[in-house]
């Protein structure tokens, strides 16, 4: 796996990076809606300490640029598209396939059916532009702490962990969304019966 090259980046980088950014991700959201809101929310699709979104973005974000890793008006500018196209397109997905919003920028100027808006595509730049700037150092650093072997069970134990969750998530959507449909039912021959009887 560390001799696979995916661009800049080894095969083994690619995950241990998802892996450690997913869990970032998910720590950084966790934090922000304990400030904002009072109260642990688990921000995650997922029901473990991951969001991939954020995994699979900074993944993207460090293959996209390459050599121009080092540029930061580069990081800024693909910290602002990437991200949103990301978020655009999740955010349908998730709602398009579960029939529910994990997030909604509909109260926000500039925005695209809440899916995205100009606001957190701008704080995104930034946010990767830190990321780049601050966080990757310590990151290369901790991902370079493990032997290939030893890395390469962590990363396949985490894919593990993260499949069951990824399963368990989807099958607790789908049985949720089939109740919401029976409700949905009864509350329509409920209406019905009402109809009738007016």
């Amino acid at each position: 796996m560390q001799h696979i090259m995916v661009g800049v980046l080894t095969l083994y980088e690619v995950f241990a990076y998802f892996f450690l950014y997913s869990f970032l991700g998910w720590v950084t959201e966790v934090a922000f809606h304990a400030v904002t809101q009072g109260k642990f929310v688990n921000r995650g699709f997922l029901n473990g300490p991951v969001c991939p979104i954020y995994g699979t973005g900074m993944v993207a974000v460090l293959l996209i640029l390459g050599e121009y890793v080092s540029r930061p008006w580069a990081v800024f500018l693909v910290g602002v598209a990437l991200p949103t196209a990301i978020e655009l397109i999740t955010g349908w997905v998730l709602e398009r396939f579960f029939h529910n919003k994990w997030w909604d920028y509909s109260s926000r100027r500039f925005n695209l059916k809440g899916y995205i808006c100009l606001e957190f595509s701008i704080l995104w730049g930034v946010a990767v532009l830190f990321a780049v700037e601050v966080v990757h150092p310590a990151a290369v650093w901790f991902v370079g702490l493990f032997s290939e072997f030893w890395g390469t069970l962590l990363i396949a134990l985490c894919s593990a962990l993260l499949l069951a969750d990824l399963v368990i998530t989807i099958l607790q959507v789908l049985k949720l969304n089939r109740i919401l449909g029976e409700i949905d039912r009864a509350a329509e021959a409920m209406r019905k019966g009402a109809d009738l009887i007016g």
